[in-house]
């Protein structure tokens, strides 16, 4: 009983300053909480639209919609993060949000892009090498993951992954 007596006292105070990020963390970790994605993602864009570059509160109404399956609003502020500070960590998660919305095809699309523009961020071929290999374009999945290998450091984060997939395909 208490939740919703604290959800009602963190409403009244983001509706006197929707700009609060403290409250609006909050607030939405309430309603996640409950599964009210809708009203969690409406939350978090009433504070994104007071704080319209903030790329941490971009990928928490990102997360947040798609943790509720809210698939264009998820791609929308990832893709809003993209242009208040393009980097190859927030295209990255613009591929994974399409790879996790089933969007393969615009998944691809993003990571032969961004393989063409930051040929030296090695995860976008690790995230080609899976969406291809979804699409059962295997042959194309193993040139990703080999990529990946020849490039990548021997203490490489994904290098055992790369070849595990590598190896998995192979079979």
């Amino acid at each position: 009983c208490a939740l919703p007596i604290y959800l009602s006292a963190l409403e009244t105070q983001f509706n006197e300053d929707p700009s609060n990020i403290d409250v609006m963390i909050q607030l939405v970790d309430g309603y996640r909480r409950q599964q009210r994605f809708e009203e969690a993602v409406t939350v978090a864009k009433k504070t994104q639209a007071s704080h319209p570059n903030d790329v941490m509160v971009l990928h928490m109404v990102g997360d947040i919609a798609m943790e509720g399956r809210l698939y264009d609003d998820a791609i929308q502020a990832y893709r809003d993060a993209i242009v208040a500070n393009e980097s190859p960590g927030n295209v990255n998660k613009l591929i994974s949000g399409l790879i996790n919305a089933d969007r393969l095809i615009d998944a691809l699309k993003e990571a032969d892009d961004a393989i063409a523009k930051y040929p030296d961020f090695l995860d976008f071929y690790m995230s080609r090498g899976r969406i291809n290999t979804l699409l059962g374009e295997y042959d194309a999945a193993r040139a990703d993951y080999q990529s990946y290998l020849d490039r990548a450091p021997e203490d490489a984060i994904f290098r055992k992954d790369a070849q595990q997939a590598l190896d998995q395909l192979s079979q």
